[in-house]
């Protein structure tokens, strides 16, 4: 099993993401989450598309459960990720990562967050793609919280 971040989800249009997920999808070894799945819905504004992408998503992914548990391990991330001099990570990728570690399952991601985590936690973070390659969306924001997760 394997969580698969909206920073992997929205990138399905390019063919070497699409390629790397298509063995998995029809394996069915690939997990969301509910902050995924709300990133994820945030981008359709059609009704039919949203109730027709809703459909896809529960069929394709196995579902991971969020916890208050959850959102109290991204809050000490962050703290512990500050005290040892880290630039700070955005708070979707930290919950992503708890819920991710508690399920013991990895990340998917190209977001430089989850990296900065995993060597925080130890957990198995994977790119979906090399970091900084060429995947049409190399103009991602640098934020001042650390966050490069595409909007």
């Amino acid at each position: 099993m394997i969580l698969v971040d909206t920073s992997i989800l929205i990138r399905l249009n390019i063919p070497e993401i699409a390629d790397f997920l298509r063995p998995l999808l029809e394996a069915g070894t690939v997990a969301t989450c509910g902050l995924i799945d709300l990133e994820v819905l945030t981008r359709v504004t059609a009704p039919a598309r949203l109730a027709e992408v809703t459909a896809l998503h529960s069929a394709a992914f196995h579902w991971l459960s969020t916890t208050d548990a959850d959102l109290r391990a991204a809050i000490r991330d962050q703290r512990e990720l500050l005290e040892a001099g880290q630039p700070a990570a955005c708070w979707p990728a930290r919950l992503v990562a708890a819920i991710a570690r508690r399920h013991q399952v990895p990340v998917l991601h190209k977001d430089p967050c989850f990296e900065r985590i995993g060597k925080l936690t130890g957990q198995d973070m994977q790119w979906g793609i090399p970091p900084g390659g060429s995947d049409g969306f190399s103009r991602e924001l640098a934020r001042q919280d650390g966050c490069n997760r595409a909007t």
